[in-house]
């Protein structure tokens, strides 16, 4: 979720600041994440998540060291992956 930033876009909009929104990241300023997501996934190609006693939505029952795959992972990884791919699509 990228609620900051959707509550900054539209408090600009409000203000009737009709500035095009900046820049999206360019291919080369991915690359660095992009090959670590790559890199974190593991050999079924998930990217899969150690719990540590954090608070998680739902009514999950994890233990500290249990392993799990994230929503919040999947879509932050995917977002940055699409960004890339479209960004090496523009570069063309």
């Amino acid at each position: 979720a990228r609620l900051d930033a959707i509550e900054a876009e539209y408090q600009r909009l409000v203000r009737g600041d009709r500035q095009p929104p900046p820049p999206p990241p360019s291919a080369a300023g991915l690359e660095t994440e992009v090959r670590r997501i790559i890199a974190e996934l593991d050999d079924r190609g998930r990217w899969v998540s150690t719990f540590r006693d954090q608070r998680l939505p739902g009514d999950q029952k994890f233990r500290p060291g249990d392993r799990y795959i994230g929503s919040d992972v999947f879509s932050a990884n995917l977002e940055t992956l699409s960004n890339y791919v479209q960004a090496t699509r523009l570069a063309q």
